[in-house]
């Protein structure tokens, strides 16, 4: 038998056969064996150009393996893990979010606003008498009429609580930070705490004020109340009180459109819940930093009598009546009088004291200061 005439080895094919095999030119392929994992192998299972592929193996996790499995004619496809923060894979929808993906982090809430219809019928008839025949200005029996429209008066007043306000911000921001500095080294805390108050419309805000408690005072003593005396003002903090320093921080809540500069005093959600159909007539205007009722007894009165003159003053409201409360808050607080009162001036459902633990300053609005961050 001739050299030709022989017969291939059949455990080692030569190049041409596998080409043969293959239909493909031999000169295009490497002259190694066709092992499953090698280029031709697994250019002969896929169906595809040898040059085409990596030669790495073919596993479930590589460009290769994913082909493979997508079929030929598939998009291909990014290597790398399908993490939240990566581009779907290609079975995944247009709106579709990756498995362990943190769901898109939500706004801060909208601040709740008080329904003020529905309350109970006017209780306080008696009261408002009894203050008329002492001399006293009250609100009306009847009900106040709401602003129809935005007054020469309304712009210029907010006009002048802008302009105020900012410039005491920008004239004060060097001894508020010297005494915000002080009352952290008095006392452990935030020197400047937020609490939840009702506004215009009963719309909820977060009033400012310098601490002048020590920290959880609400927990502590007569709750919410303060008494003549109260141990849980700090030394500094009674001094911040009777100057009504501790209101400063409250010319940003004016700025910001929460408060104005005169008005009746923001109080708290657990009292506006309380008010019955007359009373909630007090949210009809922004509350101030100052107002009617503060300048007539600031913590002397109970908070009837106080809600009585803010009625009024909502009803008589005028740019005079409140340059005239401006210059009467000054004469109060220089004299100091009337920084604490010996008992609650309002109660609450159930038992309690009252929320006059934040009320001993000309601005004094009867709430109490709640547990502060250190």
């Amino acid at each position: 038998m001739s050299a030709d005439d022989r017969a291939p080895e059949s455990a080692s094919p030569d190049a041409a056969g596998r080409d043969a095999m293959a239909g493909r030119d031999a000169v295009a392929v490497p002259d190694v064996a066709a092992g499953p994992d090698t280029v031709a192998g697994r250019d002969a299972a896929a169906g595809r150009d040898a040059a085409a592929v990596p030669d790495v193996a073919a596993g479930p996790d590589t460009v290769a393996g994913r082909d493979a499995a997508a079929g030929p004619d598939a998009a291909p496809v990014p290597d790398v893990a399908a993490g939240p923060d990566t581009v779907p894979g290609p079975g995944a929808t247009p709106g579709s979010r990756a498995a362990g993906a943190a769901p898109p982090s939500a706004g801060p809430a909208p601040p709740r606003v008080h329904d003020l219809t529905g309350r109970a019928s006017d209780a306080h008839a008696d009261l408002r008498a009894a203050m008329r025949a002492a001399g006293r200005d009250v609100g009306p029996d009847g009900p106040i009429a709401l602003p129809r429209r935005i007054t020469c008066a309304d712009v210029t007043r907010r006009a002048f609580d802008v302009v105020v306000s900012l410039l005491a911000l920008v004239v004060l921001a060097i001894p508020l930070a010297l005494v915000l500095l002080l009352v952290r080294l008095e006392s452990k805390g935030s020197p400047i705490f937020r609490q939840r108050r009702v506004g215009l419309g009963g719309r909820e805000f977060d009033v400012l004020k310098v601490r002048t408690m020590v920290q959880g005072a609400e927990t502590m003593g007569a709750g919410l109340a303060i008494v003549q005396g109260d141990a849980r003002i700090t030394r500094l903090g009674r001094l911040l009180r009777r100057t009504s320093v501790d209101e400063l921080p409250q010319f940003w809540n004016v700025l910001r459109g929460e408060m104005a500069i005169v008005g009746p005093r923001p109080t708290v959600p657990v009292q506006v819940e309380r008010y019955d159909e007359r009373q909630v007539e007090r949210l009809i205007v922004r509350p101030g930093l100052t107002g009617w009722a503060q300048v007539q007894g600031r913590t002397t009165l109970s908070w009837p009598e106080r809600i009585e003159f803010d009625r009024w003053y909502v009803a008589h409201r005028t740019l005079r009546v409140d340059a005239r409360i401006l210059l009467m808050t000054v004469r109060v607080v220089l004299g100091g009088q009337g920084v604490e009162r010996d008992g609650a001036a309002w109660s609450v459902p159930g038992g309690g004291g009252g929320g006059d633990a934040d009320g001993p300053s000309a601005t004094t609005d009867g709430a109490p200061e709640g547990p502060q961050g250190a």
